[in-house]
């Protein structure tokens, strides 16, 4: 059976020829900003034009949502949001029923 050996590579000190407009690693940018060098900047087709109003945005939005690949339970900002009313929900109830018993423990 064969095991699989990890070796660990070190690119310190390593300059690599980037192409600009293609992808930089973060070890790439971070050495470039350690060398002192100015970081690639977006390529021009890439940046917007113009800034986009609240409809539009809205409107991106809703066309992302009725793309058929689209599944709302995976949706990361949805899950939390409904964690934390389960949560607020959960912490109502529990001081409600508090409430109660302690009353019900007076009554007595």
């Amino acid at each position: 059976m064969r095991q699989n050996v990890h070796k660990y590579t070190n690119y310190r000190g390593i300059v690599s020829n980037t192409v600009p407009g293609r992808c930089y690693s973060i070890q790439e940018l971070l050495s470039r900003v350690m060398r002192g060098q100015p970081l690639p900047m977006v390529p021009p087709q890439y940046e917007e034009t113009k800034e986009l109003s609240e409809s539009e945005i809205d409107a991106q939005i809703d066309a992302f949502e009725r793309h058929p690949m689209y599944d709302k339970d995976f949706d990361i900002i949805d899950a939390k949001n409904g964690i934390e009313m389960i949560n607020e929900h959960e912490k109502q109830f529990e001081a409600q029923k508090k409430k109660k018993t302690t009353t019900k423990t007076k009554k007595s």
